[in-house]
């Protein structure tokens, strides 16, 4: 029979003091990096953190970007092995904190590119941290990795994992009846 008290506990608890934590971190990372450094340039028009700045702040921005994505992942293989397995389910904290540390390791990979593709270039008069590549086809290759690695892969991983909670948690909770059970329990019932 399913457990309906494991869930909660899991949810209450659990996911509470690991996995939420590190989301809340990543979107709040996300917004104060991205949308603050934005604001910034975006008043003062002129790129003034040099070229190291420009590699950092672009770095960490896809940095973010990236690790709110894949916290997202790691909640979701975490709910998914909590739910798929309950009994093997101990609480134990190391499973989402090794999922949520290669969350960011993977975020720290994937925005290496930041730094060697973003420099500081003289743009219309006004120094700008910029990408430039040498023709359109290395444009659609940059977009189509990054669409890749931050939506496409992402969203199947996620899409997966909630299909199969749902299937799981909808033959729990229906017993898995057959036309054989629900002809026994009409005779149980006197029906």
């Amino acid at each position: 029979m399913f457990r309906h008290s494991a869930l909660v506990y899991y949810f209450s608890t659990y996911v509470t003091y690991c996995g939420l934590p590190a989301l809340w971190s990543s979107d709040l990372s996300a917004g104060l990096i991205n949308v603050l450094t934005d604001i910034v340039w975006k008043n003062t028009i002129s790129w003034y953190a040099g070229n190291g700045g420009c590699k950092v702040i672009r770095y960490a921005q896809v940095v973010v970007t990236y690790a709110s994505t894949y916290a997202l992942v790691a909640l979701s293989l975490d709910r998914l092995n909590a739910i798929a397995r309950p009994l093997s389910f101990s609480g134990d904290r190391t499973r989402i904190r090794l999922l949520i540390g290669l969350a960011w390791g993977f975020s720290f990979l994937f925005a290496l590119p930041m730094i060697f593709i973003n420099n500081l270039e003289q743009i219309d008069g006004r120094w700008q941290c910029w990408i430039q590549f040498p023709g359109k086809w290395a444009w659609k290759l940059y977009i189509t990795l990054i669409a890749v690695a931050l939506f496409f892969i992402p969203a199947i991983i996620i899409t997966v994992c909630y299909s199969i909670i749902v299937i799981i948690i909808w033959t729990k909770t229906s017993g898995g009846s057959t036309a054989r059970d629900t002809s026994t329990q009409h005779v149980k019932n006197g029906e």
